[in-house]
């Protein structure tokens, strides 16, 4: 789980980046 998942699920294709 990398910190970028921490931003919410609102942006759950973020992580992906």
């Amino acid at each position: 789980m990398e910190p970028r998942d921490l931003v919410g699920p609102a942006r759950p294709k973020e992580a992906d980046l």
